[in-house]
């Protein structure tokens, strides 16, 4: 759907999720903070399932983002900014010492 299309059908829920996007879900969906939740609960899964050894992670662009902010401890309000491109490719070295929380 395009954004107009969006707004016309979720007037409101529209309204209220620009307005506080980190909070508020769209209709059937997750908060960000939610998906950041699950997203980095999998990741901090799959590395003390292997540790110390090089895992590939596919997702979404945003989730990836947000595992992004997350481990390199930006503001999650950046993940906007460092969506990648479809099919790009990243590298990220996560320093796994069986305690990273979502702060």
């Amino acid at each position: 759907l395009r954004e107009i299309d969006i707004q016309a059908r979720y007037g409101n829920a529209f309204q209220e999720r620009k307005q506080n996007p980190l909070n508020v879900a769209p209709p059937g969906g997750e908060t960000v903070m939610q998906v950041r939740d699950r997203v980095i609960n999998a990741v901090n899964d799959i590395c003390s399932v292997h540790p110390k050894e090089r895992v590939a992670l596919v997702s979404h662009g945003f989730a990836l983002a947000l595992i992004q902010v997350h481990f390199t401890q930006m503001p999650i309000e950046a993940a906007w900014h460092i969506i990648p491109a479809n099919a790009e490719w990243r590298e990220l070295d996560i320093d796994y010492s069986a305690s990273n929380p979502i702060s």
